[in-house]
């Protein structure tokens, strides 16, 4: 008995097909992978290189462009600080006090050797600007004030000047000497040009004073006193020949114009308005008695007054 081999029925399962007339084809399993593989990172190390070079060049773009900018800041900073030593000198003054100032060359030679003196000095936050209005008031003492202003935005400081007003003109046996309000001898006459033209009232000191320039001569207060004295004589048409200083402490001796006498006055008390006021009533009512005291009228003591 013959045995026949059963034919193989071919069956479509799977991913394999029978295509009539050729071979079967055989699922593409490595290939796929590859593409896979190629799509899902076999690459990935050499992109993630070139964002992260990326990524440093644009974080160091952005910091270089920080520092440039604070660097300019700085710069710009610096500049706006940075002090010439080179100031401008201006001269506020008036009619009376002008005559006392040097030519504006001899203050700006000054005070460009105190800026240029110190390192500190050649900026905004470290000058002191009080050491050098000290120092410019004690080279001259002709001044009565000195301001240094620093410029907002420009580098050149501004130094204002002030002259004295003048008071007095003292006589002593060493000299003359024109002194301010205060008391404090501003120079020599010989050094005011056109002293005429001041028209200051004029004392002569008996007492011996040593006078040095820009220190001070006499107190405030007598200076203060002897102008309110010759003011209220003036404001009452009396005229005044001699103002004097005698060797008596406190003593103001004045002679009227005119007059055979002088009043004694007592610079002790700030009475300048009392003692004038007195002398005038006993002046007054003497020339009503045509008494005319040969030596002095003395108002030293408070309310009352002695002649002879």
């Amino acid at each position: 008995m013959k045995l026949r081999r059963a034919k193989q029925q071919t069956r479509s399962s799977g991913p394999r097909q029978v295509v009539s007339g050729g071979r079967p084809t055989a699922f593409s399993y490595h290939a796929n992978r590859a593409e896979q593989d190629v799509n899902l990172g076999r690459l990935q190390p050499r992109d993630q290189d070139n964002r992260h070079r990326e990524r440093l060049v644009r974080y160091w773009r952005q910091r270089l462009g920080m520092l440039l900018a604070g660097i300019i800041l700085i710069i710009c900073v610096l500049d706006i600080l940075h002090l010439s030593s080179q100031p401008s000198v201006i001269a506020v003054t008036t009619s009376t006090n002008n005559t006392f100032l040097q030519p504006t060359k001899v203050y700006e030679r000054a005070a460009q050797k105190l800026f240029a003196g110190s390192l500190l000095n050649s900026n905004k936050i470290t000058i002191n600007t009080d050491a050098i209005q000290t120092k410019l008031k004690k080279q001259f003492p002709e001044l009565a004030d000195v301001s240094v202003t620093l410029p907002l935005m420009s580098h050149r400081p501004i130094v204002y000047i002030a002259p004295s007003d003048p008071a007095l003109l003292l006589k002593t046996s060493r000299g003359d000497y024109i002194l301010d309000t205060t008391g404090r001898a501003l120079l020599t006459a010989s050094q005011a040009d056109n002293l005429t033209r001041l028209a200051i009232p004029v004392v002569t000191d008996q007492s011996g004073l040593r006078i040095t320039p820009g220190a001070s001569a006499l107190p405030s207060s007598s200076v203060a006193f002897i102008t309110t004295v010759l003011k209220e004589l003036q404001a009452k048409q009396v005229s005044v020949d001699t103002v004097t200083l005698p060797t008596s402490a406190y003593e103001l001796d004045i002679k009227p114009k005119g007059a055979g006498y002088f009043v004694k006055f007592n610079m002790h008390n700030d009475t300048a308005l009392q003692q004038t006021g007195t002398y005038l009533a006993v002046r007054e009512r003497l020339a009503s008695q045509n008494v005319t005291p040969s030596s002095y009228i003395d108002v030293r003591l408070d309310g009352r007054a002695y002649y002879k």
